[in-house]
C-alpha cells in the first residue's frame, strides 16, 4: 500500500464504520482486481476465510462477510489508486493532491455495488464480488470531474471536404511512434485522455467534453474486438474511422491522429458536437 493513501483510507474507514459493527473477526480479506475498460468497471473480488470454530455454517459465512464489508474501503481505494487516470497521474497520484477528492472516492462504497457471494467449494472462505463503475449515476468518476462548462474547440478554417458523422473510430491496434520519448509504445486505455493531429495540435481534452455526457459514459468507450454492433448507440452506424499515428503524454494514453481527420472533425460544427458528447470507440490491443 502506497503511503499517501492511508491517510485517506483511514478517514473513509472511520466514517464507513460509522454503518457496520467492528467485525468479531480479525481475519484477512484477500482480494483479486480487474479493470475492465470495456465494460468500464473496476471489479474486485474479496475473499475471507471462515473461521473453524464456529460451528453454525451460517455464522461463519456471516460473520467473514461482516470482515470483507469492514475492510471494503481500505481494500476498494488500494485497488483503485493504480488505475491511469490520464497521462500524468493514476487516481492515486491525483488524489494525493486534491483531499476532497479522496474522501469522496470512499464515499463510493456505501453503494451497494455487490454483484454475488458465495462459498469456496471447500466450504473454508466466503467470496463476494462488487462491481464499481466508473461512469452512471454512481460512478466513480463523478468526484474526478472539475470543470462545469466545456471550453472553447478550436474550429479549422480552411477548406476540407466533410459531411456531419455520429460517431468517430480509432484504430489503436500495434505499437507507435511515441512522441516526446524513445521508440514506440502501444496506446493504453484511461479514464481521461487527450487527442492531438500531426503537429501536436490539441483536438480533444476533458475540459471540451460536456459534463452530463462526461459522466453518463466517459469521454470514449474502448474495446479489444473489431466488432463495432455493441457500440451502435454511441457511435452511430456510419462513424468516421481513422488510423491512430502516435502515441503521447507520460502515461502513453494521447492519440495522434492524422491532420486530415483533425481537419474533418473540427471544420464543422456538428462534428465538434461527437467529440464533446464523447461518441468515440477506441479499439486497442487485447492486455
Amino acid at each position: 500500500m502506497k503511503n499517501y493513501s492511508i491517510l485517506f483510507i483511514c478517514l473513509s474507514l472511520l466514517l464507513f464504520s460509522l454503518q457496520w459493527p467492528l467485525p468479531a473477526l480479525d481475519q484477512e480479506v484477500k482480494t483479486i482486481v480487474e479493470v475492465d475498460w470495456q465494460r468500464g468497471v473496476l471489479v474486485m473480488e474479496c475473499s475471507s476465510g471462515l473461521d473453524p470454530q464456529i460451528s453454525n455454517l451460517s455464522r461463519a459465512r456471516f460473520l467473514a462477510e461482516q470482515q470483507i464489508q469492514w475492510q471494503l474501503p481500505t481494500v476498494f481505494l488500494d485497488a483503485l489508486f493504480p488505475v491511469t487516470l490520464d497521462s500524468f497521474y493514476s487516481v492515486g497520484e491525483y488524489v494525493k493532491e486534491n483531499t476532497k477528492a479522496a474522501l469522496s472516492l470512499g464515499e463510493a462504497v456505501r453503494v451497494n455495488n455487490k454483484t454475488y457471494t458465495h462459498l469456496s467449494t471447500d466450504l473454508k472462505e466466503v467470496v463476494v464480488r462488487y462491481d464499481f463503475p466508473f461512469f452512471g449515476e454512481s460512478g466513480i468518476i463523478l468526484p474526478l470531474l472539475t470543470h462545469t462548462n466545456s471550453f472553447p474547440m478550436e474550429r479549422y478554417l480552411g477548406y476540407v471536404p466533410v459531411r456531419d458523422f455520429p460517431g468517430l473510430v480509432i484504430y489503436a491496434r500495434g505499437s507507435y511512434p511515441s512522441y516526446g520519448k524513445e521508440g514506440e509504445e502501444k496506446v493504453k486505455p484511461a479514464l481521461f485522455f487527450r487527442i492531438f493531429d500531426e503537429e501536436l495540435n490539441l483536438v480533444l481534452e476533458r475540459e471540451m467534453c460536456d459534463l452530463r455526457s462526461l459522466k453518463k459514459w466517459g469521454m470514449a468507450a474502448y474495446s479489444y474486438s473489431l466488432d463495432e454492433t455493441p457500440f451502435l448507440p454511441r457511435i452511430g452506424p456510419n462513424p468516421l474511422r481513422t488510423m491512430a499515428r502516435g502515441v503521447f503524454g507520460k502515461n502513453g494514453t494521447d492519440i495522434i491522429i492524422p491532420n486530415k481527420t483533425a481537419r474533418q472533425l473540427l471544420a464543422e460544427e456538428s462534428n465538434h458536437r461527437l467529440l464533446r458528447e464523447g461518441r468515440i470507440l477506441i479499439i486497442l490491443d487485447q492486455p
